[in-house]
């Protein structure tokens, strides 16, 4: 899904929307809460003026419902985390459908570690672990997750049997999640894996039985 796509997304369901630097917080437009808007041809045109920009949403109104973002910090001294808890004590818990406490702040951290250096060097480094991996395993696709299709139930779960032995943890995915004479194993590449760790996983993959 393309980011113009993703606004329209939000649009239709009444969601006003603004674009926003890249990476960042900071309002393309001026006026920002008057002119944040779900209008379509408003949100192609800012896409169109600047099509890597980031999608902004305005809090309030938002069609019949009301839309509010509580963000809770965790940093610089402050313990937000344990303020919701206080305040949740006094006046009653959030509904179940809010996030905890805790996943609000990991989620908050990973954005911080993302707009950070440390992020920037992860995303190369993710690249790197992902070409080492296709070059020694090539792919359908590139990206983090791959897959290798073993199309019969049997042989998916007996690889991933095989490849734990190792190891090494992979997803044996099968039907109803795919169709019929599709399983696969599912990979999931990180920046936290060493080229230790890749050239491993690419070695067990050859001495699968189907290999």
């Amino acid at each position: 899904m393309s980011l113009v796509d993703a606004a329209l997304a939000y649009a239709r369901r009444g969601i006003r929307v603004i674009p926003i630097t890249p990476r960042s917080k900071v309002p393309l437009i001026d006026a920002w809460p008057t002119q944040a808007t779900s209008d379509e041809a408003t949100i192609r045109a800012w896409w169109k003026q600047w099509p890597t920009a980031g999608i902004g949403i305005a809090t309030g109104k938002a069609g019949r419902r009301q839309f509010f973002v509580l963000d809770i910090d965790d940093k610089n001294g402050k313990n937000g985390s344990d303020t919701l808890a206080e305040l949740e004590t006094q006046h009653g818990k959030l509904p179940d459908t809010a996030p905890a406490p805790a996943a609000m702040a990991a989620a908050t951290g990973a954005l911080h570690i993302l707009r950070s250096t440390e992020g920037e060097s992860l995303r190369l480094r993710l690249q790197e672990n992902i070409s080492l991996y296709l070059s020694l395993h090539p792919g359908p696709q590139p990206g983090p997750i791959q897959i290798r299709l073993l199309h019969s139930n049997q042989t998916v779960i007996a690889a991933r049997d095989f490849l734990r032995a190792e190891g090494i943890e992979v997803a044996a995915i099968r039907p109803p999640t795919v169709p019929e004479g599709t399983a696969r194993l599912r990979i999931s590449l990180s920046s936290r894996h060493s080229e230790e760790k890749i050239r491993k996983l690419a070695g067990a993959l050859s001495r699968l039985p189907d290999a």
